[in-house]
């Protein structure tokens, strides 16, 4: 088990899985977080959206999500990632109560894979 600080004095115990983990802090409803990271992909064609099935069932509320990826070089990426370059290649993640959705121009992250961690809380609660 180890610490992670999410800033603004909450400390969550969190093992990394993609399975279901409780992590042992609760939200501000008073129901507690879980977390899961999701191996996902982005689509080889640049510009397009991926959609990657999560897998949680009876999410209530997205407390926070965490995505990461790398090229062959390796770099590595913290999603939303704008370079800032003529053309502004991008990388970015969103997460609904189902999916997580990928996109990027960077041609080194094109059908690469990416992590995806989920703090959640869920109804069933």
């Amino acid at each position: 088990m180890s610490r992670l600080n999410l800033g603004d004095n909450l400390i969550l115990d969190t093992d990394y899985s993609t399975s279901e983990v409780k992590t042992g802090a609760t939200w501000i409803n008073g129901k507690p977080i879980y977390s899961k990271v999701v191996q996902c992909s982005f689509s080889s064609t640049s510009g397009q959206t991926s959609t990657n099935a999560h897998g949680v069932a009876g999410i209530l509320e997205i407390v926070k999500y965490d995505a990461i990826s790398t090229t062959n070089s390796p770099v590595w990426y913290k999603l939303p990632y704008c370079s800032g370059q003529t053309g502004t290649p991008y990388a970015i993640a969103t997460v609904d109560r189902t999916n997580i959705y990928l996109g990027t121009t960077i041609s080194g992250l094109l059908g690469r894979n990416c992590y995806v961690t989920i703090y959640y809380t869920k109804s069933t609660d």
